[in-house]
């Protein structure tokens, strides 16, 4: 397999996955939070490691990606309309304190993405 053909297929995985993650989490933001098992005391933990995953996974959706504001805004776009959706809900409320632990989701993943990169990156040269 040439590098670019094996470049192509990791980057439709991390596509794949981005979208299941970005789907599985709406739908969990969303549903009546009966129906979610009690974990509340872990509500803020859930939200850090959902967008550290985002985070991570978007970051490498794109081969090449010319500023971390192409990862960071929607991202932080994306915690805010689930917000907002629940706002309007009669089930669930806007919290500023999720998007708080959305956006040190969000800072923690990029910091492990670059960790990665320059991992893989490493291992590459070798």
């Amino acid at each position: 397999m040439t590098n670019e053909w094996h470049v192509a297929l990791n980057t439709i995985i991390f596509r794949i996955c981005f979208a299941f993650c970005l789907l599985s989490i709406t739908v969990l933001a969303l549903i009546p939070s009966e129906a979610v098992s009690d974990i509340t005391v872990w509500d803020k933990a859930n939200h850090f490691i959902a967008f550290l995953v985002l985070c991570v996974l978007l970051y490498f959706c794109f081969n090449k990606v010319n500023s971390l504001s192409s990862v960071i805004i929607p991202l932080l776009a994306y915690g805010l309309l689930l917000e907002l959706l629940q706002g309007l809900t009669i089930y669930r409320f806007f919290s500023w304190f999720d998007l708080v632990a959305d956006v040190i989701g969000i800072v923690s993943g990029i910091i492990v993405a670059k960790h990665l990169e320059k991992s893989i990156l490493k291992s590459i040269r070798v």
